[in-house]
């Protein structure tokens, strides 16, 4: 009787799990869909909204996806929540005062724990990555870099501004999240090359909006 109960939960389990598998995936594109408040890699540690009309941008994008698979979440293999914004300026004076804007208001309110990677280079551009934000899968004031971080990067040659937000985890990713700390150009493109040609120095843009 003891055997025949563990074979029925066994098999409950099993369905369970292969009914759960893949159940949740959000995905966001363009400036409409953003707000500080999406989630704790929503990148307002440098933006607010008001900054995507104070420094006119010439072209640019938003995107955000949010997926784990595997079985149920707390059995997940993968699960991978990220954010990217790229702004492009066509007036030197512009990117310029954008540029100092997202350093001035994140001095003002971050909380560093680690900030031994700001000056990465990759592509052409140079990142500051923090891992300074309260996330709900690590609790307050807790750092898990490279899992769980935001990032700003420039490129002052062609005038661009990017973000990157990002938490990770699941063995199935973990080589790749690795990649922060020792390739970060190999992370870029692995985690957000559909969304960035980064060998060019190009986004891509959503078909209903464009620049401001």
């Amino acid at each position: 009787m003891k055997n025949k109960i563990i074979a029925v939960f066994i098999t409950l389990l099993i369905v369970f799990s292969l009914t759960s598998c893949n159940v949740n995936h959000r995905s966001y594109e363009g400036f409409e869909n953003w707000s500080s408040g999406l989630s704790s890699i929503g990148l307002d540690g440098f933006l607010v909204r008001d900054f995507f009309t104070e420094y006119p941008y010439q072209d640019g994008n938003f995107y955000y996806d949010d997926s784990y698979s595997g079985f149920i979440p707390f059995f997940s293999s993968s699960w991978v929540e990220k954010s990217f914004i790229w702004l492009v300026y066509d007036d030197a004076g512009i990117y310029l005062n954008a540029k100092q804007f997202c350093f001035d208001y994140h001095s003002e309110k971050k909380n560093v724990l680690d900030n031994s990677f700001d000056g990465t280079e990759a592509f052409d551009f140079v990142f500051y990555i923090f891992s300074d934000f309260h996330s709900p899968m690590i609790g307050d004031g807790e750092s898990q870099f490279p899992d769980n971080f935001i990032a700003f990067g420039l490129n002052d040659e062609t005038k661009t501004l990017v973000f990157v937000g990002f938490n990770g985890l699941g063995k199935k990713e973990q080589a790749y999240i690795n990649l922060v700390e020792t390739d970060f150009s190999a992370f870029l493109t692995h985690y957000y090359g559909d969304w960035f040609d980064w060998e060019a120095g190009v986004g891509y843009t959503a078909p209903s909006d464009g620049g401001e």
